[in-house]
């Protein structure tokens, strides 16, 4: 099975972070599409996907140690159908898709 490529919406981050969450987003992402191709998904088990890709990439970026000053700023919300209104710090923003999962991945100042 294929991946849908990453689709960068909107981007106001250093192009090195965008790579980390991508390819980070990507191999999680990964883990899940064949259990996917085999299951019929409820609105449950979709839910959990997007909480379990939010709360993962959440965690790298507090392992990472985010870019200026401390990673507890960080914020992810993964979902098909969001809208949002939002601060973040300068550098430090990014809307991606993959396939039809949109990512918000930003950090508060």
């Amino acid at each position: 099975m294929s991946l849908a490529k990453a689709v960068v919406r909107q981007a106001d981050m250093d192009p090195l972070e965008v790579e980390f969450f991508i390819s980070e987003a990507m191999k999680e992402f990964a883990s899940f599409a064949l259990l996917f191709s085999m299951l019929l998904l409820c609105a449950r088990a979709l839910c959990d996907f997007q909480l379990a890709m939010a709360t993962f990439l959440k965690q790298q970026a507090v392992e990472r140690g985010g870019g200026t000053g401390g990673s507890a700023a960080w914020h992810v919300v993964v979902g098909r159908n969001f809208a949002s209104n939002l601060t973040h710090e300068t550098d430090h923003y990014l809307y991606f898709y993959i396939g039809q999962t949109g990512f918000l991945v930003w950090k508060t100042p």
